[in-house]
């Protein structure tokens, strides 16, 4: 089960990590695009990657389901990790949205959120990839949309991190627990195998005394018999 349980561990921090490769391609594409140059490798690379992170997170689910159905976990533990997959599959919706976006025109949100800190006026607007006869009214708001997307995937991320935290103090508990059942199995073990060397012993003891016992009989009937013998009449 342990084992079991530091694999899926193991396959949904590599989702997460493919996740974050998937949000510096997009970056990078928004950067491409603003210098003109030909981003269709990207485009390539980062559908690959979405395809391996879904079909990742259909198996992580499938996982789960089988290992509650067999007992293997609680269904306490089944319910925190299906929300650990619901808030990865919330951040793959983000990041889709946010390639999207990219494609379309206009920037990822870590650009946005560091244009709209470093520059001023039509500057900024046209990083955002805006349209500059757009009105400065819309354009704040279509900025706005783009802080609040990321904000809400920062919250995910975070939720994430805590989730797996709680994970890791949970298998942590029961290899305590499988620790004191271990330790409690062994001092079993010692006191039944000191029982049975005394029980050996007591045993041995009494063989000895028993075959003794058998030597003096038949020595006595010896003698008797001897003593018979001798006394009848030739």
């Amino acid at each position: 089960f342990l084992k079991m349980s530091e694999n899926w561990l193991a396959d949904y921090d590599k989702l997460n990590s493919k996740l974050e490769e998937v949000h510096g391609l997009i970056n990078e594409k928004g950067k491409l695009a603003r210098n003109g140059s030909d981003s269709a490798n990207l485009n390539t690379n980062i559908r690959k990657l979405f395809q391996t992170i879904s079909q990742g997170m259909n198996t992580l689910d499938s996982e789960v389901n089988e290992a509650s159905k067999s007992y293997l976990i609680t269904d306490k533990e089944a319910n925190r990790r299906q929300d650990m997959v619901a808030t990865m599959r919330g951040r793959y919706e983000h990041m889709n949205t946010l390639f999207s976006k990219a494609s379309s025109g206009g920037a990822p949100a870590d650009d946005v959120r560091t244009s709209l800190l470093s520059g001023g006026g039509s500057k900024r607007q046209q990083s955002y990839g805006f349209d500059s006869g757009m009105e400065p009214s819309t354009a704040i708001q279509q900025q706005d949309q783009i802080m609040r997307e990321q904000d809400q995937g920062l919250d995910m991320l975070a939720q994430s991190i805590a989730r797996q935290k709680q994970i890791g103090m949970a298998i942590g508990n029961e290899l305590d627990d499988h620790n004191r059942m271990l330790g409690d199995l062994q001092d079993g073990v010692d006191t039944a195998h000191t029982r049975l060397k005394r029980e050996t012993k007591h045993t041995e003891y009494i063989t000895e005394k028993t075959k003794t016992g058998s030597m003096l009989c038949c020595i006595v009937l010896l003698i008797i018999g001897i003593i018979v013998v001798a006394a009848l009449p030739i």
